[in-house]
C-alpha cells in the first residue's frame, strides 16, 4: 500500500514530480501512497505567506486542517477569491488546475491526489458520472466529515500494513459517497465578487452570522446607503442580501447540528436566530426538514 521508503512516492507522474519539488520541500511535508485507487497523500505545514499549488494531472482534494488562508482558484473562467478560508475546509481541483493561496498563519494541509485512470472506472461503476465531483470544482466547502475520512486514510497509510489496503479503499468509497451529494457539504459561500465593496460585506456577514445583523449595518461596511447597497448586492451576487444571510445561517446551523451535540436552542443562538422556533421555520423552508428531523436522520 505504501512504499517501504515512505516519503519516496511510487507514483510516476507530474504529481509525484511536484511533490518532490523545491517549493513543497521548503515546507515540512510527508508523502505517502495508499490503496488500489492510486492515492498520493501529502501532509504539509507551511508558515504564513504566499504559496502556489502547481497544476497536476491528478484530480485533487485539498483539506485545510489548521490555520486560515486566502485561496484563489481559476478554472479558466477567471479567478475566484475565497477570503478567510477557515480550518476544516476542503477545496477540489480538476486535473491541470493550479491555485494561489496566502496563509495568514502557520497552516497544515492534507492533500489527496487520485490517479484518474483508476478513479474514473469507480465513478462509472456506481453510475455517478463526471458531474459528481465536478459540481464542487472551484468551491471552498466546510466539511468536517470529509476531513475525518481523509485523516483516517492518512492514519491507515502511515501504518504501512498491506492488509489495510481494503480499509483505505472502503474509506475512499465513503469519501466519494459524501462528495456525491452536495447537501452534505456546507459551502462557505460563492467566490467573492470583483466589487470589493460587496466582497467586504460578504466577509463581514460570514464573520458575524451569530450577531443580530441589519441591512443598514451591513451596508455601512460597504459605505453605501441601505437602498443602494441592497440593489448592488443583488445585482452582484444574484441573491437579495437578507436571503443570503438567512441561507448562510441555515447552512451554519446544519453544520453544527451534524457535527456537535449542542441543543437546538443553542444552535439557534450561535447562528443568529431569535429563538429555536425562528431557526425551525427558516431551516424547514431551506432544507424541507426541521433541525431535529435532520439530526435524527443523520444519526439513524
Amino acid at each position: 500500500m505504501t512504499d517501504p521508503n515512505r516519503g519516496e512516492s511510487s507514483v510516476t507522474s507530474n504529481c509525484a514530480d511536484f511533490f518532490q519539488s523545491e517549493d513543497v520541500n521548503a515546507t515540512h511535508s510527508e508523502r505517502l501512497t495508499a490503496g488500489s485507487y492510486g492515492l498520493t497523500l501529502v501532509r504539509a505545514t507551511k508558515g504564513a505567506g504566499e504559496g502556489y499549488v502547481e497544476e497536476m494531472a491528478q484530480f485533487t482534494i485539498n483539506a485545510c486542517m489548521f490555520g486560515t488562508c486566502e485561496l484563489v482558484l481559476d478554472l479558466g473562467d477567471g479567478p475566484r477569491i475565497h477570503r478567510n478560508v477557515p480550518p476544516q475546509t476542503i477545496n477540489i481541483l480538476p486535473p491541470h488546475t493550479g491555485a494561489d493561496f496566502t496563509a495568514h498563519s502557520a497552516t497544515t494541509t492534507l492533500t489527496a491526489a487520485f490517479a484518474l485512470h483508476k478513479f474514473q472506472p469507480l465513478l462509472d461503476r456506481y453510475n455517478l458520472g463526471d458531474t459528481t465531483i465536478g459540481q464542487f470544482y472551484g468551491r471552498a466547502a466546510r466539511s468536517p466529515q470529509a476531513i475525518q475520512l481523509l485523516q483516517k486514510i492518512w492514519r491507515l497509510a502511515m501504518a504501512e500494513d498491506p492488509s489495510h489496503t481494503i480499509l483505505v479503499d472502503a474509506t475512499t468509497l465513503q469519501l466519494l459517497a459524501l462528495l456525491s451529494g452536495d447537501q452534505d457539504l456546507s459551502p462557505i459561500g460563492s467566490a467573492l465578487p470583483e466589487d470589493t465593496r460587496i466582497a467586504r460585506t460578504i466577509d463581514y456577514i460570514e464573520a458575524h452570522l451569530g450577531d443580530a445583523l441589519t441591512v443598514a449595518e451591513i451596508a455601512s461596511v460597504a459605505c453605501l446607503s441601505p437602498g443602494h447597497f441592497s440593489r448592488s448586492f443583488k445585482a452582484t451576487t444574484g441573491e437579495p442580501v437578507w436571503a443570503y444571510v438567512q441561507r448562510r445561517r441555515c447552512e451554519r446551523s446544519r453544520e453544527l447540528l451534524l457535527t456537535t451535540s449542542l441543543p437546538i436552542a443553542e444552535v439557534a443562538y450561535h447562528c443568529g436566530f431569535a429563538n429555536q422556533s425562528h431557526l425551525t421555520a427558516c431551516f424547514k423552508q431551506q432544507f424541507g426538514l426541521t433541525p431535529g428531523a435532520m439530526r435524527r436522520e443523520a444519526l439513524s
